[in-house]
Order: C-alpha cells, then sequence, then structure tokens
C-alpha cells in the first residue's frame, strides 16, 4: 500500500504535468483494491481544482460521500478557495449553505477566504454581513481575518471605520496585539493616509507600543511620497 505521502506526491506531479487522465487512471485503481481514504481524496479534489476542473471535484465529492466517506472542512475549503480565486464566489456560497445544512460546519479559514473575495467583488459592506454571520455561529476571530477586514476598510479609503472596527473588537472579546498591529499595517502600506492614521489611531486607541517594524512600514511608505515632514512627525 503507497503512503499517504508518496500517494499525494504522485498525484500531485500528475496534475502539475496535467495529465489528468492517468492521475484518474491511478484512483481508479488504488479505489478497487480498497486503499483510498478522505486524505487520498482530499489530494485528488485539491488537484482538480488546481486545473479548474470544478465538475470533476465535485462529481469525485459526491463520490466519496457514497463511498461512505464524510468530506471535512479541509476538503471543503480547497474547494471554496479554488471557486473564490476564479471568480466564482456565488458557486463557493451556495457550497457554504450546504455546509450549514449539514453536520460539516464552515471553520474561520472558510469565511477568510468567502471575505476575501466579497471584498474584491461587493466590497466592505459586504464582507462586513459574513463577517457578522461568522460571530453569530460563535467562531473565534484570528489574526489573519483581522488583517483582512482592516485591509478592506482601507482599501475603500474608510482608515477611521477601520479603527472603529478595530474598537468594536473589544466587546467581542479580541484585543489586537503588536503581532496583529504589524500584520494590518503590512497591506496597507501603499496607502499613505490609511497607513498614517491606523498607525496613530491603534497606537492611541489600544496604547500598543510600536515596534521598529511598524515604523519601518509607515515611513517608507511616507518616504516614496516625499512626504518627509509626516514623517518626522510620528
Amino acid at each position: 500500500m503507497m503512503s499517504k505521502i508518496v500517494l499525494e506526491l504522485t498525484w500531485q506531479a500528475f496534475f502539475d504535468a496535467e495529465d489528468v487522465e492517468k492521475a484518474i487512471e491511478v484512483m481508479n485503481i488504488l479505489e478497487s483494491k480498497g486503499e483510498l481514504d478522505m486524505c487520498a481524496y482530499t489530494a485528488m479534489i485539491k488537484g482538480f481544482c488546481k486545473l479548474n476542473r470544478i465538475d470533476d471535484a465535485n462529481q469525485l465529492l459526491y463520490r466519496t460521500r457514497v463511498r461512505g466517506y464524510s468530506p471535512n472542512i479541509v476538503t471543503y475549503n480547497k474547494m471554496i478557495s479554488s471557486l473564490c480565486r476564479r471568480g466564482k464566489l456565488d458557486l463557493a456560497l451556495k457550497l457554504v449553505d450546504k455546509l450549514l445544512k449539514g453536520n460539516c460546519k464552515p471553520n474561520v479559514f472558510t469565511y477568510t477566504i468567502l471575505i476575501e473575495a466579497t471584498m474584491l467583488e461587493g466590497g466592505i459592506n459586504e464582507a462586513m454581513k459574513l463577517f457578522n454571520e461568522m460571530f453569530k455561529r460563535r467562531l473565534k476571530l484570528d489574526v489573519y481575518l483581522y488583517s483582512t477586514m482592516i485591509r478592506g476598510f482601507c482599501i475603500e479609503g474608510l482608515a477611521q471605520e477601520a479603527l472603529t472596527f478595530s474598537r468594536s473588537l473589544t466587546s467581542k472579546g479580541f484585543h489586537p496585539d503588536i503581532m496583529s498591529y504589524n500584520i494590518a499595517l503590512r497591506p496597507v502600506g501603499r496607502m499613505v493616509d490609511e497607513a498614517t492614521q491606523l498607525f496613530k489611531g491603534m497606537e492611541k486607541v489600544y496604547r500598543i507600543k510600536a515596534t521598529i517594524i511598524s515604523y519601518d512600514m509607515v515611513l517608507l511608505c511616507l518616504r516614496k511620497e516625499c512626504r518627509m515632514s509626516d514623517a518626522v512627525e510620528l
């Protein structure tokens, strides 16, 4: 019996070479011998998604259930991520609806994928609806999603709203630290006014002491825009 690592590497090689037929052939042989588990099927689904063969991925997902396997959230997240990267947010949301009706529930990573895609298609207001839905399901916010939300506000020139949003999270049990602070600053570094407001505002709101990394990101941004007088004021 092939080990999981060897099998996944084998399929990865097939999909990298876009030799889908060979990958399917190997899958069928191993499946007939009862040598596949959900991890192996997930690797295959990931390969289909990578080549934008979403229908094949969906069919294989159905096939696993027929054979008595229960796809986990890792499998579904790979599908959802692939759909979002290909501009098929509507299909990704339908897949999440199916999850909510079943036993496998979306996690914070699921919502992060959806929120990032929603920001590109519908803006921060639509993304906030998903964010609030996530909290209603009592999922815990992590640093990466926090950074994603801050970036969404700042991209639309809403740095002050980003600070208001950040302040509201305290009541939800999330308290940004210097790491989340720097992660939030990084994606808005090209937006001078937003980065500066975020830098000053978060120090005032959370009394977080900026590190050399924090200063470097904002100063580099100001220097590129030849705003050295603002840099001195920091």
